[in-house]
């Protein structure tokens, strides 16, 4: 799915809290979601996690997040 059929979110505080619910839905018919940002929207989505093993800056980023928690 592009990020034109996709909710904008304003922030990632919002976009996250999106997410966690999503997530500890136990009847969900997806996997896991979590928050990106959106250089086209201005804004964030959600969205299914990408495989950080080949890329190492996506890795450090995504490290990054989860200490800010």
């Amino acid at each position: 799915m592009n990020c034109h059929e996709k909710k904008v979110y304003t922030n990632k505080k919002s976009a996250n809290a999106a997410a966690d619910v999503h997530n500890r839905d136990l009847y969900r018919q997806e996997g896991e979601m979590n928050a990106y940002h959106c250089k086209f929207h201005k804004g964030w989505h959600l969205g299914h996690p990408k495989s950080y093993d080949k890329n190492s800056a996506g890795r450090i980023f995504n490290i990054l997040d989860k200490l800010k928690k």
